[in-house]
């Protein structure tokens, strides 16, 4: 009898452990079910998570927060400790990057927190860029290949590129795969921090060309061109590039 009743026992655990792998299946292949991520590159102190979580609602969306700074690194600890039960979150202390690897940081000794570290070390037309007076090595985190594994697991990848002159860097190294999927990408661009603004800007223009809309930072739909223009040469610009026609609430 016992016997018999270990073999029940152990009949159940496969008919669970085989419905268990069917619902998680269903559950990945599912067309009604969406998994959305937002990927915040150039995180600092969560700035720009406080704005961006109010329309991409966490439970909604994963989160990572990527910031090579390693100052930065207690604050956004904690704003993933208190979002851990709301969505998947996780903190990334590298600088997003072409390869991998290590890298400079620069920095300013009176502001460790500045948003205006740069692992760019070109001298550019910027006052702030020409005052980096310290530097710290971090890590770089691949990001072409990072998005590129995570957009197997989401349905819809929004980026947040905000990494103070490495976007002209990154995003000719992913053009391949932006092709591809399209993700919408709110883009800061620092042409100040570069000794070529206008072939740095030009660069940016190659990628974005390939989507349909772009839009300036008050929800207006531009030309590509916008980013060409003498004033965004000067101090540069945010702009939202997609696939998607935004309509503004």
């Amino acid at each position: 009898r016992p016997a018999v009743h270990k073999y029940i026992a152990a009949s159940r655990k496969r008919m669970f452990i085989n419905a268990k792998r069917k619902i998680e299946n269903y559950i990945k292949t599912s067309p009604d079910t969406k998994r959305n991520l937002f990927i915040d590159c150039g995180s600092n102190v969560g700035q720009g998570f406080d704005f961006f979580s109010k329309f991409f609602t966490p439970g909604e969306y994963n989160y990572y927060l990527i910031e090579p700074n390693p100052h930065c690194e207690k604050v956004l600890r904690k704003i993933v400790d208190e979002h851990k039960d709301k969505c998947s979150m996780d903190f990334i202390n590298k600088a997003v990057c072409a390869e991998s690897g290590t890298i400079e940081m620069l920095g300013f000794d009176d502001d460790e927190l500045s948003q205006a570290c740069s692992i760019i070390p070109e001298k550019g037309s910027g006052i702030r860029s020409k005052q980096f007076n310290s530097s710290f090595v971090v890590e770089k985190l691949k990001f072409p290949d990072f998005i590129k594994q995570e957009s197997l697991q989401y349905d819809k990848i929004i980026v947040k590129m905000d990494i103070e002159g490495a976007e002209y860097l990154i995003l000719p190294n992913m053009l391949e795969f932006l092709k591809k999927k399209k993700p919408t990408i709110y883009l800061s661009t620092h042409p100040t921090f570069m000794s070529n603004p206008k072939k740095s800007m030009k660069k940016i223009y190659d990628v974005i060309k390939i989507y349909d809309n772009i839009y300036d930072d008050r929800l207006r739909k531009v030309e590509h061109e916008f980013i060409l223009s003498e004033d965004k040469m000067k101090r540069g610009t945010q702009v939202i590039v997609s696939e998607k026609k935004l309509v503004p609430k």
